[in-house]
């Protein structure tokens, strides 16, 4: 395997890419863009997080990025995952840049639960709240909202295979934006039911991002892996080239003043 290395001002220390789940998922929603990435020389990992409480979920992927120590790191995440990137990128230098994948990007301070609110999504699931005060998708919410544009049967397995969300965790509140800092790049899903497409471009303007678009719904590393894995390997030679890290621009911060009118 080709090892890829970040720059040449970190001689021999090669760029690894962790990509991190979102919500009702697990590790295993990777296994068609690692595919590529393996194919084409990409070192890659898929962090696995319990999704029951943001904290032990950072806590997870901090863990993640310890045993690779030796390595820059390229973080890429998915829906929920977005949030868990941006909290574990700020201050830590191991991570050189960020993809955000139909992701969210949480204003410091603000609840999920808020978030969710400022962008609704067109599909309403209705989950299942069990004894234990975990959210459960029901089969309807996988094949008509999450992967409506799979094949019937790889949406359903959706539903077979979820992990369970916690109620409270909608509570929990975000406490740093990496993206203020790190370059970033994101990838819209044009046909995403799930989260709206329009708000994943203010997001992406948000944060100064490189942004690419895809006509995929919201499980886009299964129905379209090979544009998640493009958007990764443009990130790659990006910072491979030029180590940039730009900051939010200007305009970028105006907008996030927009976006923080909305909690008050």
């Amino acid at each position: 395997m080709t090892t890829i290395r970040l720059g040449t001002d970190v001689p021999g220390k090669p760029l690894q890419v962790v990509l991190v789940h979102g919500a009702f998922s697990e590790g295993s929603y990777w296994r068609r863009v690692l595919r590529i990435l393996t194919a084409n020389g990409v070192h890659g990992s898929a962090a696995q997080v319990n999704v029951l409480g943001f904290e032990a979920d950072v806590d997870a992927l901090r863990r993640h990025l310890d045993a690779r120590a030796d390595a820059d790191v390229l973080l890429v995440g998915h829906s929920y995952g977005g949030a868990l990137i941006s909290e574990v990128s700020a201050d830590n230098p191991q991570v050189k840049g960020l993809v955000y994948v139909a992701a969210a990007a949480p204003v410091a301070g603000v609840p999920f639960s808020h978030f969710m609110a400022e962008h609704p999504s067109f599909y309403r699931s209705n989950p299942i709240l069990d004894c234990h005060g975990r959210l459960w998708l029901r089969p309807e919410d996988c094949v008509n909202g999450l992967g409506h544009d799979l094949p019937e049967d790889d949406a359903r397995m959706l539903y077979a295979v979820q992990k369970p969300v916690a109620a409270a965790a909608f509570d929990d509140v975000a406490t740093r934006e990496g993206w203020r800092t790190k370059p970033c790049w994101y990838l819209v899903t044009e046909a995403d039911r799930m989260f709206d497409p329009d708000s994943q471009r203010l997001l992406a303007r948000t944060m100064n991002a490189v942004t690419r678009s895809v006509d995929s719904g919201h499980m886009v590393a299964l129905s379209q892996p090979g544009a998640v894995a493009a958007i990764i390997t443009e990130a790659i030679e990006s910072l491979s080239a030029t180590g940039c890290m730009p900051a939010v621009t200007e305009s970028a911060e105006a907008i996030i003043d927009e976006r923080l009118l909305f909690y008050r």
